[in-house]
């Protein structure tokens, strides 16, 4: 089964969410996953960010899935601080999810989400002090591919178009727009080539364009993705192709490594 883990650690530079958010899926019967992050060795130092608050240059992640692929815990470490999110499945492929903190439980912080039939989340609504804050919902066709994405304004009930999606004949995404007040704000082309390798091809509402490059192996694996701002590095791939090391330099001075340590069940 393959997962996508979509990081809410960011880097602090600009406007960009480093690569390990971008192709952090991972292959086969996960047990847990730790990703390890350190940032700085540049002139630039560095430094993390969770939520509004920078945390430093180094943390780590750790996720545990059930024995059927399902995360139930999601654990953020800053020191000796932790912040994370704990997964209980209810009847109807209804779960929540709570958050916790070293003091325990956070009362009133929690999450109430749907599932399909093929366990993809298709509606989520977060709550902070008993109140709702966000809500975001996801469709999907029948191969169980993501074509829609829908997100409210903060403390709104309102549903936002934010993303289409579309695959071409393999059910490879071939194209996706980022909506922003019902409009295109950016659309993406993916373009690719017969080793594996493909470009994504960014056009904004201006006209204006730029290139994110994808370089695969001989066994079709992503091992460089470079752009005007950064370039990241994969190496070290386990036995069911997952990466396990990831090397980045964004702005040409800002390095990063990511360590992904993936235990599976077995």
């Amino acid at each position: 089964m393959k997962k996508v883990i979509l990081l809410s650690i960011i880097l602090l530079y600009t406007g960009f969410i480093f690569a390990v958010g971008m192709n952090n899926e991972v292959n086969g019967p996960v047990k847990k996953m730790t990703i390890y992050i350190r940032v700085g060795d540049g002139d630039m130092g560095g430094g993390i960010m969770y939520g509004n608050e920078q945390v430093g240059a180094m943390a780590k992640i750790v996720y545990w899935y059930d024995s059927i692929g399902r995360l139930v815990d999601e654990a953020n470490y800053h020191g000796d601080d932790v912040r994370g999110y704990v997964r209980q499945y209810l009847l109807n492929n209804v779960y929540m999810e709570y958050e916790y903190n070293n003091q325990g439980i956070v009362k009133g912080s929690f999450a109430r989400g749907q599932l399909d039939s093929l366990g993809n989340t298709i509606f989520t609504k977060r709550y902070r002090d008993r109140k709702q804050i966000t809500a975001d919902s996801t469709v999907y066709n029948e191969q169980g591919l993501k074509i829609k994405y829908f997100q409210s304004p903060y403390k709104s009930d309102s549903l936002e178009l934010r993303y289409t999606y579309e695959y071409d004949s393999l059910g490879r995404l071939s194209k996706y727009y980022d909506y922003s007040k019902g409009e295109i704000n950016i659309s993406y082309e993916m373009i690719y080539y017969p080793n594996g390798s493909y470009t994504e091809r960014a056009t904004d509402k201006e006209g204006k364009t730029w290139n994110v490059k994808y370089t695969a192996d001989k066994n079709g694996n992503i091992i460089k993705i470079e752009s005007t701002n950064m370039s990241a590095q994969y190496s070290k791939f386990d036995k069911y192709d997952n990466w396990l090391i990831l090397k980045g330099v964004t702005h040409k001075v800002a390095k990063t490594t990511t360590e992904r340590v993936i235990e599976y069940y077995e």
